[in-house]
């Protein structure tokens, strides 16, 4: 699951953080903006495909990685699915990689430190009901990480459109 968030989202948002940086002044926030959405649409290029093939392949990768000889197959089962409900969540933690060089270009990074929190937050609250109350096994965990990955990347979108739009108009 890691491999395509640094693969693809990392190299690109950290590539795109001195433009961001260049253009994060007042007179060029339009280009700031589009510089943000062409990244986001780079990154979503790349990491949806290769989430994709995770999906397809999810089987033969848990038996690739843990052993066929070691790992019975009802657990190889289970971890196919926990990796197939993970794998939903990679393009929003690629784009969580730049989203969050975006708020630090603009040289805001007690924004990201909340958002974060808050995503935590989200993930064990989740987490605890899925496990809990609903009685999920290992599953709701993994929902849980896609419900948190999910809000994060859309509290980043929320946050960074509303502070480049009052920079932008001020």
């Amino acid at each position: 699951m890691a491999i395509p968030i640094r693969l693809f989202g990392v190299p690109i948002s950290q590539a795109s953080l001195p433009f961001l940086s260049q253009e994060s002044d007042k007179k060029q926030l339009i280009q700031f903006k589009k510089l943000v959405t062409q990244s986001l649409n780079q990154i979503s290029f790349l990491s949806m495909p290769a989430a994709a093939l995770l999906l397809i392949l999810r089987i033969p990768i848990v038996r690739l990685v843990f052993g066929a000889d070691n790992f019975p197959w009802r657990t190889t089962v289970m971890t196919s699915r926990v990796l197939a409900i993970i794998v939903l969540s990679i393009g929003f933690q690629a784009m969580t990689q730049l989203l969050v060089r975006a708020f630090y270009a603009l040289k805001d990074t007690m924004t990201p430190f909340y958002i974060i929190g808050g995503s935590a937050l989200a993930y064990f609250f989740t987490a605890w009901i899925f496990v809990f109350v609903l009685g999920s096994d290992v599953t709701g965990i993994a929902w849980a990480l896609f419900v948190a990955a999910v809000l994060e990347s859309v509290a980043f979108i929320i946050f960074l459109e509303r502070k480049v739009e009052h920079q932008l108009f001020d």
